[in-house]
């Protein structure tokens, strides 16, 4: 079962970083991922959400946003009217880029949330260049449940929390890149091992 597209919303009714704890998070996975874009680079940030990652770009990176929540790019394009946005269902569809588009592409905080994973990498992988650098974020499954029980109480985001479908730990992770034809090259626990960060490759 895919997600179905979000309807527009007022911006202030964005529940994506809710909890109080939340923007913080949101800001150290952003930063945390650009170490690890390497400058120059044409960047596809899937599941862009405020589009936090722009600001702490490197150098000379162009950067494209996509998202399947309507409210979150017709607010960055407000914001940031001079970035390309687009919104399409990222679970089902045929992503709009030509093979070996980007030579980055980022998935913070998502694949947690999606029903096919594998439809999203064999996408991913057919629209970044050979040896394209993917970089994802996503909880451990002891981060997930103690997620789970901050957004209770009101620390984290209580809706992403809700719309999480699964966790992986580095061997589940590494079975699905190396299916569609990645290869695994790093793997970094942080926030006490409660998130995870993956930098994979495609060697060809």
């Amino acid at each position: 079962m895919s997600l179905p597209l979000r309807p527009a919303l007022d911006s202030t009714s964005s529940k994506q970083y809710s909890g109080a704890l939340s923007p913080w998070v949101a800001a150290m996975r952003a930063r945390k991922v650009a170490r690890h874009i390497p400058p120059k680079s044409k960047v596809l940030d899937v599941g862009c959400g405020a589009g936090l990652l722009i600001q702490h770009l490197p150098m000379k990176c162009s950067y494209v946003g996509v998202d399947q929540d309507i409210a979150a790019i017709e607010e960055n394009r407000r914001r940031f009217p001079q970035v390309p946005f687009q919104v399409f269902d990222l679970v089902t569809t045929t992503y709009p880029f030509q093979e070996q588009s980007f030579d980055a592409i980022v998935l913070a905080a998502v694949i947690e949330h999606i029903d096919d994973p594998f439809h999203v990498m064999k996408q991913l992988f057919r629209i970044l260049k050979p040896r394209g650098r993917l970089i994802m974020t996503t909880p451990s499954p002891l981060g997930g449940h103690i997620h789970a029980i901050m957004a209770f109480l009101g620390l984290l985001s209580r809706h992403a929390a809700e719309e999480h479908k699964d966790f992986y730990d580095l061997a589940s992770m590494e079975e699905i890149v190396r299916a569609v034809g990645f290869t695994l090259e790093r793997y970094i626990p942080f926030q006490l091992g409660m998130n995870q960060l993956f930098i994979v490759r495609k060697a060809t």
